[in-house]
């Protein structure tokens, strides 16, 4: 395992994503990035850090507070820190670049390289088959637990539909080797079924990648989502098919009656 601070990873991953047009990036993509460095290190340790590291957000952290590699541009939203506290900041919108990779059994497909890309990429695919329904990143879902404390889960993608009170929430797995983020995910999805109750469809995508668990494994896991989506990347890729069956379930769900 790499014998580095957290905060030495949240400033490797920063500079990774931004190297690869990832800029501005979310929590989500730099906690994956660290994972994918360091499973072992969970999202609990690494939020309070990129909270200390971030330059104008307060708290966080007591041994990265002042380090300053990060900057907030928006809620949930981050860029690498350029210059000094006393330096204006710019910030130009990049040009996204992705690698293409062929594959023996279908076209040509640009992979995506993080998970928020692949995010983007199915909603991009999604709206244009669901013009009534609003699709939201990290959209976010309360739900109680027994003890009547409230959370908040950030649904990959969420979508509802003006004047209903259903929501879909959607959680989107990819190139994740670590069965506690899934265990995680379904815990949340357990919680907000037990909220909601028939007002909410919880899914869980996994989109398979030559590294992480077996889609029966991430299925065996999930047990505790509505619907289950498991499939090579590729073939979240295509127009049709998979991306197809889960544009009718959000469909079916929101706009019956």
């Amino acid at each position: 395992m790499p014998n580095r601070p957290i905060w030495r990873l949240v400033e490797t991953s920063a500079h990774e994503l931004t190297a690869a047009g990832r800029s501005p990036f979310t929590r989500r993509d730099l906690i994956s990035c660290i994972q994918a460095i360091d499973p072992s290190i969970g999202a609990d340790s690494i939020n309070p850090i990129i909270q200390g590291v971030t330059d104008n957000l307060k708290g966080g952290a007591p041994g990265a507070v002042g380090r300053d590699i990060l900057h907030s541009i928006a809620r949930g939203q981050f860029v690498l820190r350029q210059g000094s506290l006393d330096t204006p900041w710019e910030y130009e919108e990049p040009t996204l670049s992705k690698p293409r990779v062929r594959n023996a059994d279908r076209s040509d497909h640009y992979l995506p390289t993080l998970e928020s890309e692949l995010r983007d990429l199915l909603i991009a695919q999604l709206a244009p088959k669901l013009p009534e329904i609003r699709l939201e990143s990290e959209g976010s879902v309360q739900y109680s637990l027994p003890s009547g404390r409230t959370m908040s889960h950030a649904s990959d993608i969420l979508a509802t539909k003006a004047g209903s009170a259903k929501s879909v929430s959607i959680e989107l797995k990819y190139r994740s080797a670590v069965t506690d983020q899934f265990k995680a995910r379904a815990y949340d999805a357990a919680h907000m079924k037990r909220t909601h109750g028939d007002r909410i469809l919880t899914v869980l995508v996994f989109a398979k990648s030559d590294t992480g668990i077996s889609i029966d494994r991430a299925r065996d896991i999930g047990h505790e989502f509505d619907r289950f989506y498991g499939d090579a990347v590729q073939a979240f890729l295509e127009p049709a098919g998979i991306i197809d069956e889960l544009a009718c379930e959000i469909g079916d769900f929101l706009l019956e009656g």
